[in-house]
């Protein structure tokens, strides 16, 4: 069963960053991620068309909701629907960013609704197998895992 909004969604985040960048240096200490945010907001303001940095801060976002979804429900929520929507603006502008697709992915299949979407999911998916099939199958693997 999915809790309020989504179960192992820190873990699925972690993975995703531990397969992509070698290392989780997105901590899961919600103060620490708080600063790393408002770090990147402040560098959006000066750059606010750079996709890397937007793509940054919706995983953190993800990640942020991930942290706190016991103890601050309402901020996770609102933490993953910005996250998303950062994430969904990057792809839409480089749409060979699988790092933000593989957390739209992860995003889309273990969250509920209004979050998460199987659609959705079955979309960033078909986009992950396209440009990389054993990214996307190891994608599955790490989601069919963490339910």
């Amino acid at each position: 069963m999915k809790t309020f909004l989504w179960a192992g969604g820190l873990a699925i985040t972690a993975a995703v960053l531990a397969a992509e960048t070698g290392s989780t240096h997105f901590p899961y200490d919600p103060v620490k991620l708080h600063e790393n945010i408002a770090a990147d907001r402040a560098a959006l303001a000066e750059r606010p068309d750079d996709t890397g940095r937007q793509a940054t801060l919706g995983l953190e976002l993800v990640h942020l909701s991930g942290a706190v979804e016991w103890s601050h429900p309402i901020e996770a929520y609102c933490s993953a629907r910005e996250g998303r929507d950062l994430l969904e603006r990057v792809v839409a502008r480089a749409l060979g960013n699988l790092d933000a697709r593989e957390t739209l992915y992860c995003l889309y299949i273990k969250a509920p609704w209004p979050l998460g979407s199987r659609a959705r999911a079955a979309a960033q998916f078909a986009a992950i197998r396209e440009r990389d099939p054993a990214r996307a199958q190891a994608a599955a693997a790490r989601v069919a895992a963490s339910e």
